[in-house]
């Protein structure tokens, strides 16, 4: 038979999660040959990926400082939730800085209500999509809102006219270093790292 070819797929989140979530994804691999790596590049967000090819601990990826290559092996299927700058936070329950550029199993961060669900092998990836959605609505009544000021000014820094850091800090009532301590902790990069992954 045809060997099926590589998919990608992704999805707006429920209204609910809106705040919290830019998108979600799904990638199938197929059993093609294998595919040029790809090269993933920092945008300040925290992604969070289940391999369902064979029932693997979800992994989590902090948000990045430098791009990072990716190469997926045939037949690997996985789904993702791309969360908004700071929007990891409340689900995650640490600091977001504490992961930056790494890649983390997250029962080593005690998120255990992702790595107790149940993928079958046979799984589809747009059902896994769907259980993946399932489970972030279903920690929403416990969770809360992103920080405001920190998404407020992360909005203004990705603008198309971003302010100073020092304009910024000035115009919430806060120091520069409050201000970059707490985007740090809340989106894993600083301001002015940010100000770079912007342009």
């Amino acid at each position: 038979g045809r060997r099926k070819e590589v998919s990608f797929r992704e999805i707006a989140p429920h209204p609910a999660l809106a705040p919290y979530v830019d998108r979600l994804w799904a990638r199938d691999h197929g059993l093609g040959p294998p595919v040029a790596p790809l090269r993933i590049l920092p945008d300040g967000c925290i992604d969070l990926i289940v391999d369902i090819t064979a029932g693997l601990e979800p992994v989590k990826v902090g948000a990045m400082t430098r791009p990072k290559p990716f190469a997926p092996t045939p037949g690997t299927r996985m789904v993702g939730v791309r969360f908004r700058p700071g929007g990891a936070l409340p689900f995650l329950r640490l600091a977001a800085h504490e992961i930056t550029d790494v890649v983390v199993d997250l029962n080593a961060i005690g998120v255990r209500w992702l790595s107790r669900a149940r993928w079958p092998d046979d799984v589809s990836p747009v059902a896994a999509l769907k259980t993946l959605e399932s489970l972030l609505l279903g920690r929403l009544p416990e969770t809360q809102r992103p920080h405001a000021i920190v998404a407020n000014a992360v909005h203004a820094l990705f603008g198309p006219s971003p302010p100073t850091i020092e304009s910024r800090a000035r115009d919430i009532g806060w120091t520069r270093q409050h201000l970059r301590r707490v985007v740090q902790a809340h989106v894993g990069l600083t301001p002015a790292l940010l100000l770079r992954v912007a342009r």
